[in-house]
């Protein structure tokens, strides 16, 4: 297909039921942590502390709840962690 005029002009690509589900999947993780930094945020946290909370893994609920009592950004992933029965999360 070296010919310019054997070359489709627009070619596609075709993905596998597999591949598309998990992009979805993927999009749709993305698009509820989007939403879980944004609640956060409008609670009176930094986008970074926010983004923290999120990324630890930490209830948005929970997190609100306790931003709107007035605790920091490391007391909320600290509390939240010991309340997720043994469960550890990374930043």
């Amino acid at each position: 297909m070296s010919d310019s005029k054997t070359k489709p002009n627009n070619p596609t690509y075709m993905l596998t039921d597999e591949q598309h589900q998990a992009a979805h999947a993927r999009t749709m993780r993305h698009e509820e942590e989007s939403k879980a930094i944004y609640r956060i945020e409008a609670a009176g946290a930094t986008r970074r502390e926010a983004q923290d909370i999120v990324w630890a893994g930490c209830d948005t609920e929970d997190a609100i709840e306790m931003i709107e009592q007035g605790k920091t950004k490391d007391e909320i992933i600290n509390a939240l962690k010991k309340n997720d029965e043994g469960e550890h999360f990374t930043l």
